[in-house]
């Protein structure tokens, strides 16, 4: 079996693997299960919502700053909106 070898450029930092713990921690911290409960009453699907508010996604992404390696790490996480880190 051939192995391909992953460039040392495709491999990020530890510091943002740091940074992307921090910010799902930082988004399970915030969680509002009062929030999930109305979505589910919408249909939206809450299988993995944490129902965290947009103003506190915005400042937590805001905290974090632009950084295209902390999106990709965080942005195939377990939920729905850990994806706007990535604004």
């Amino acid at each position: 079996m051939n192995w391909i070898a992953i460039p040392d450029s495709m491999n990020p930092p530890s510091d943002v693997n740091g940074l992307a713990a921090k910010a799902i921690d930082e988004l399970r911290s915030h969680a509002n299960p009062a929030n999930v409960d109305g979505m589910r009453r919408y249909g939206i699907s809450v299988e993995n919502a944490l129902g965290v508010s947009m103003p506190i996604i915005r400042e937590i992404a805001k905290a974090m700053g632009r950084d295209h390696q902390l999106a990709q790490l965080v942005w195939p996480a377990d939920s729905m909106k850990r994806g706007s880190l990535q604004a």
